[in-house]
């Protein structure tokens, strides 16, 4: 399998000055001999597309909202210690442009349009 994702990822080639197309140059044959007579291995990647839902399940299941509940219980009951009030952070809290994108799709879909502004503020630039 490894010979196979080589194959198809690197190529050893001849030089050739007259050719400036670099893909008509010649593979070299110890690169031939190398692969022997392998098929190429196509890896594909795809970047996953999630929407404010997904992100919303993320911050629900994956602790992030309990994380700021404990914060918040530490602050009201003076039990902070050395760390700093949420407060602060959520008063300069910007969105990532991601994050704007799903905003922005979701209030379309909600026809809250008018907040989209407001997204855009807050986004990070």
């Amino acid at each position: 399998m490894t010979a196979d994702f080589l194959g198809a990822n690197l190529r050893f080639v001849v030089p050739d000055a007259e050719q400036s197309n670099r893909s008509r140059l010649k593979t070299c044959r110890f690169w031939e001999r190398f692969l022997g007579d392998i098929s190429p291995l196509k890896l594909e990647f795809h970047e996953e597309s999630n929407t404010l839902y997904e992100t919303f399940k993320w911050v629900v299941e994956g602790g992030g909202l309990s994380a700021v509940d404990l914060f918040e219980l530490l602050e009201e009951n003076q039990a902070l210690g050395n760390l700093e009030s949420l407060k602060k952070y959520r008063q300069e809290t910007r969105y990532s442009e991601s994050m704007a994108r799903k905003a922005v799709t979701h209030l379309r879909e909600q026809g809250r349009e008018e907040l989209i502004p407001r997204i855009y503020e807050r986004t990070k630039k």
